[in-house]
């Protein structure tokens, strides 16, 4: 990561959480957008999961640092479930540099809402374009 000059990564594929932390679930649901943050600067991983998952994921399957649960029955995916979960995150994981996410999906304008009222730096984006170049805002 740090020869790329990444901070964080967020693995969401399931093979690929399942190879990188051992936790394996029968099925993963495109509502909840269970996945793997990976912070280099802070040595952290934090992994999102399906709040009907914690047994499971408390069981031992996994090997990361801290979880943090979604509630899945929250009607569509929702977005500010998403950002909900990723303010606790921020501060979990200690992140040294501004976070740019692209947000889209049910219920964006409350969490595009959150993110602003949040006081962190994270900065919202509309789409990849906005996203792409408000990371290069971030460096100059």
């Amino acid at each position: 990561m740090a020869a790329r000059d990444i901070d964080l990564l967020f693995v969401s594929s399931p093979p690929n959480l399942t190879w990188l932390t051992g936790y394996d679930s029968i099925w993963y649901r495109r509502t909840t957008p269970t996945g793997l943050a990976i912070c280099l600067s802070a040595d952290t991983t934090v992994f999102f999961d399906s709040g009907s998952h914690v047994e499971l994921v408390h069981s031992g399957t996994g090997l990361f640092d801290e979880a943090i649960f979604f509630d899945r029955r929250k009607p569509g995916p929702a977005v500010d479930t998403i950002v909900e979960a990723l303010l606790g995150a921020y501060e979990k994981v200690g992140f040294t540099v501004p976070l740019v996410v692209r947000l889209e999906g049910t219920n964006v304008e409350i969490a595009r809402k959150l993110l602003a009222e949040s006081g962190r730096d994270i900065v919202s984006a509309t789409d990849l374009t906005d996203a792409a170049q408000k990371v290069v805002a971030t460096l100059s």
